[in-house]
């Protein structure tokens, strides 16, 4: 087999070009050992000319995040399930960012999605039943996950769960995310820094109202007794004829002292 013909003068080079022979290299040695001569090398064209396409190493990790970004697009059918749809954009990135290590913080935490992809992504969630203003919310909830799924696959297994597997349960959590917010009015339940629920009052009250379920009363604090009000309570009365015999044996213990005296 006789050696790839590679592009050697700047009129033969494009930044495409670039980004895929990069692409290609990181998908072998990973980010970490791309280096911008070694590239040239394998592109074939002076170091130089390279530059001029792409001035520094960010501007090209940069370059090749979007890429992968449009790798992962798939357009969508319109009798496609919406959220089948986004659990498997995000599968396709996930599956490009893990054949790509190293790729994966200069991807999903960026922002530099691919305008299209995150329009339709929106669009799915809005169809699928989430409310509008917690697409944006759900977003970041997918990205977390998916950030999380990528460390856990970079690390070393013990034997006892393969990688079909362990895509697999990624896949499950996917879909617990994106079907329990649906579950929710699409509306994600929050939990505020003490503990408290801080999801949507106002969907509360038209939830309870619809289910006619009678709203639980607050027990009211009584005030504070304040001293000779109305509300102190008074010491009972004691009966006349108690009080008159108290004072009658009173009166004969002192009489029977004075006797002992005398």
């Amino acid at each position: 087999m006789g050696p790839v013909t590679k592009p050697s003068t700047r009129a033969t080079l494009s930044t495409d070009q670039i980004v895929d022979a990069a692409l290609a290299l990181i998908a072998k040695e990973g980010v970490d050992r791309l280096s911008m001569r070694q590239l040239s090398a394998e592109l074939g064209a002076s170091l130089g000319a390279t530059y001029r396409h792409v001035p520094t190493k960010d501007a090209l990790l940069a370059l090749c995040g979007r890429a992968l970004y449009e790798r992962s697009y798939h357009p969508r059918d319109a009798h496609d399930d919406p959220l089948h749809w986004v659990r498997e954009q995000v599968m396709h990135l996930y599956d490009l960012l893990v054949e790509h290590p190293g790729m994966a913080s200069r991807v999903v935490f960026t922002g530099n999605v691919d305008p299209q992809l995150s329009e339709d992504v929106r669009a799915s969630l809005v169809q699928a039943g989430h409310a509008e203003d917690s697409v944006e919310m759900i977003g970041l909830v997918l990205t977390l996950y998916t950030a999380g799924a990528l460390m856990a696959s970079s690390q070393p297994t013990d034997g006892r769960t393969d990688d079909l597997d362990t895509r697999s349960l990624i896949v499950s959590g996917l879909d617990f995310i994106l079907h329990s917010y649906v579950a929710t009015g699409g509306h994600p339940k929050l939990t505020t820094r003490s503990g408290a629920s801080a999801g949507p009052p106002a969907k509360a009250a038209k939830t309870a109202s619809t289910t006619g379920a009678r709203p639980k009363k607050t027990p009211s604090k009584k005030a504070p007794r304040k001293a000779g009000g109305a509300h102190e309570k008074q010491p009972a009365a004691e009966e006349p004829g108690r009080k008159g015999s108290a004072a009658g044996a009173k009166k004969a213990a002192s009489a029977k002292v004075a006797a002992r005296r005398r």
